[in-house]
């Protein structure tokens, strides 16, 4: 019998973690921000790099992380009009019995952090908000999921 939860019978389960989060623009919406501004290669593909890196340091980042190689994971942020803001989301993928929780908050924070502080200068009431875990492994026969 394996002590491992994400194991059973020497073959390994890829388990995931899903987070969200989102920031708003209280005022104005992102029409006024040019599409250069929004394609791709400009700051939010910065921030989807800072969140993805992010998650790879979790566990050098918060001191009760345990050490959890990530395999995979996949971070979106979408622009909304209504209302206005983006909505960032991640999706972590490990082998071990940790589930990547962690490394999925992490990576939406850090993203949320590098969009704030692209937009800062032209945008003083943004908010961060709604970071929260969607879905994570629990152990080998339980997920936790968000409704």
């Amino acid at each position: 019998m394996s002590t491992n939860p994400s194991s059973q019978n020497g073959i390994h389960r890829l388990r995931k973690a899903r987070a969200r989060g989102q920031i708003r623009l209280k005022t104005g919406s992102l029409g006024e921000y040019s599409e250069d501004m929004l394609a791709e290669g400009g700051f939010l593909e910065a921030a989807r790099t800072a969140g993805v890196l992010a998650a790879k340091q979790a566990p050098q980042l918060i001191p009760s992380v345990v050490e959890d190689p990530v395999r995979e994971i996949k971070l979106e942020i979408q622009h909304r009009e209504e209302p206005p803001g983006f909505e960032i989301q991640a999706e972590v993928a490990t082998f071990t019995n940790q589930g990547g929780e962690m490394a999925a908050l992490t990576a939406v924070t850090t993203a949320a952090l590098t969009v704030y502080d692209k937009l800062r200068s032209r945008e003083r009431s943004l908010e961060i908000t709604g970071i929260q875990l969607l879905e994570s492994p629990r152990d080998s026969r339980h997920t936790f999921r968000k409704v």
